[in-house]
Order: structure tokens, then C-alpha cells, then sequence
């Protein structure tokens, strides 16, 4: 009797976690591009999310930039440099529950070899195709900004979900000023931000209450086979 009290309090604990842990899967892309900001000269556009059937590291859906020297150029760097040294364009993740800890994209942004602007526009939207279903938060956030336009930890833009766009008509779009400080043709000099999705799993208020109960009851056994 005493040990299926012990199971009981345990499983009190254990499965309303487990189950709010176990969320549905979200799969979802978001698109940025950057250029001058008349929007002439683009980078080629980045698609960063999870995809169905897709990993966590390199693999057939995921994609190296093209280098354009007179563009203003962005990529994520988490796979490598790439073939063409300038990372990819295309960065597919395993979808995620919604209560997963975060996925973290780092994605740079620096002058081409004859970029000859001095501000650069980034524009990001949400493709209809792969819609975010708004139970996995996604923000772009200031690492770096050697420009001085933003301060580390800015929040420039988190996803709406009920917002599709293009690059032409993008949900969100701003400009990066003072952009001559980066080096021409440099990765290594660049505008570093991160992409985020997700968010550390945090229990349900009557989870947390289910919790307590099974912490109650295990105290309260020892105390009783103290005596």
C-alpha cells in the first residue's frame, strides 16, 4: 500500500508535465531580405523555420547564399561558411512542440565588395505558404550592431502570425544608418542578429498545483514512516 502511495504521488507530478510538454509541432518559415533601401540590390531572401521531415543541422533543405558583391548581404551562420564562404541562405530545423526551449538562428549582416550605400533596409515577412499557427513565439533580436543603430538586446520585430507579405509588400521593414563602420566584403564585420523562436517551458498553473500535491504526499509518507 505504502509503495503505490509513492507511484501515486510520483505520476501526480510526472504526467501533467509530460503532457503539457508534449505540444503540437509547429512548422513554420520566416523570410528577411536586405539591400539599399530604395529595395535595389538585394541579397538573395533568407527562409529560416522548421520544416516537416527536416533536422537540426545541414541537410538537403537547407541552402548556401549567393554572394552578389554589390549587394547588402545576409546569412546564418550556424551551418558553416558555406561553400561560398558567406553562409546559407536557407537554414530548415526540425519542427518543435510549442513547448520546447528555444531555437536560435544567428543571422549576419555586411557589405558586399562594392556595396557603396551607407544605410541598409531589412525587410522580413511571414510567406503564406508556411504560416506561423502562434503557439511558438518568433522575434528577431539585436546581437551586434557595430553601426550603433540599436542597443544589444533590442527587439526588432516579433512575428505576427495573422500578417502574411512579400518582399515587396513586408510585414516589417527598417534601416540600419552609419553602415560605412563595416568592412567591405567582410562576414566578420557585420550587423549580428538573432532569430528566436520558442520559448523555455514554463507549467500551467494546474500543473504546478498537481506538482505540489505529489511533493505534499511524498513529505508527508516519510514523515509517517518516520514515526
Amino acid at each position: 500500500m505504502k509503495k503505490l502511495i509513492v507511484v501515486l504521488c510520483v505520476a501526480a507530478m510526472v504526467l501533467p508535465a509530460t503532457a503539457a510538454m508534449a505540444g503540437p509541432d509547429d512548422a513554420w518559415v520566416v523570410s528577411l531580405i536586405s539591400s539599399f533601401t530604395d529595395r535595389s540590390f538585394n541579397s538573395t531572401a533568407c527562409n529560416y523555420g522548421t520544416r516537416t521531415n527536416s533536422v537540426d543541422g545541414s541537410d538537403v533543405t537547407d541552402n548556401a547564399q549567393d554572394k552578389t558583391d554589390t549587394a547588402a548581404m545576409m546569412s546564418c551562420f550556424d551551418l558553416g561558411l558555406s561553400i561560398k564562404k558567406v553562409g546559407y541562405k536557407y537554414d530548415y530545423r526540425a519542427p518543435m512542440p510549442s513547448s520546447q526551449v528555444e531555437k536560435i538562428w544567428n543571422v549576419r549582416i555586411w557589405r558586399g565588395a562594392t556595396y557603396t550605400k551607407n544605410a541598409i533596409l531589412l525587410r522580413a515577412w511571414n510567406p503564406t505558404a508556411y504560416d506561423i499557427n502562434g503557439s511558438i513565439p518568433v522575434k528577431l533580436v539585436v546581437h551586434e550592431d557595430p553601426t550603433g543603430s540599436y542597443a544589444p538586446g533590442t527587439v526588432l520585430w516579433t512575428w505576427d502570425p495573422t500578417k502574411n507579405g512579400t518582399s515587396t509588400n513586408p510585414a516589417y521593414s527598417n534601416t540600419f544608418t552609419n553602415c560605412g563602420v563595416l568592412e567591405n566584403n567582410n562576414p566578420d564585420s557585420c550587423i549580428k542578429l538573432k532569430l528566436i523562436a520558442g520559448t523555455s517551458y514554463v507549467p500551467e498553473p494546474g500543473s504546478l498545483v498537481a506538482m505540489l500535491s505529489g511533493l505534499v504526499g511524498i513529505v508527508g509518507y516519510g514523515i509517517r514512516r518516520r514515526k
